[in-house]
């Protein structure tokens, strides 16, 4: 029974890493703190794939057509079949859901970004500045080249003079933030 508790080891650990991460949030630099929660998110969800799989390999090889296979992993000993074949079908939804659901989001992000890059590539840019036409506060950076940051109009005109000034220094280089091309966007 220990080796399958020591498998749901690495399933509590993510729960956790939310306080853990908060702290290094408020301890890091912005740059530090990305690239140390990424790793750590990385190396969470490999071991925890990692404790599911082996948890529904547990549960396979408990079963008749493939018990014979089990003589091939002799330090795993398992627990009688009534604990494990729960556990491991419980595992295979786990996983089934989380293929799913990242499925489902990687579709979603490449939808949006396609959807985005097209509505930019359709209008006029400023620079490294393209404004589009919503009534939608928004703005973000698309990645690749050219470099853009697209901006709407209801993002512009929702902004007063000051927070417009950060908005559009942040895109990079003085032509992006020609304030007479946002005023003429804006009529």
């Amino acid at each position: 029974m220990t080796p399958l508790i020591l498998l749901l080891v690495p399933l509590l650990l993510p729960f956790a890493a939310r306080p853990l991460a908060r702290y290094a949030v408020q301890r890091l630099a912005p740059a530090a703190a990305l690239y140390v929660l990424t790793a750590c998110s990385l190396l969470l969800a490999a071991a925890s794939v990692t404790a599911l799989g082996t948890l529904v390999l547990t549960g396979l090889l408990t079963l008749p057509g493939l018990a014979p296979l089990a003589e091939l992993v002799h330090p795993l000993h398992t627990p009688s079949s009534l604990i494990v074949l729960p556990v491991a079908a419980a595992a295979t939804g786990a996983l089934a859901i989380s293929a799913w659901t990242l499925t489902r989001w990687t579709v979603r992000q490449l939808r949006a970004f396609r959807s985005a890059t097209r509505a930019a590539d359709h209008r006029p840019t400023a620079g490294d500045l393209c404004v589009i036409e919503s009534p939608h506060p928004d703005a973000y950076a698309l990645p690749g080249r050219p470099h853009r940051v697209v901006v709407t109009t209801g993002m512009l005109r929702s902004l007063d003079a000051a927070e417009r000034d950060a908005l559009l220094a942040l895109t990079g280089d003085g032509t992006a933030a020609n304030p007479l091309h946002v005023k003429e966007t804006l009529r």
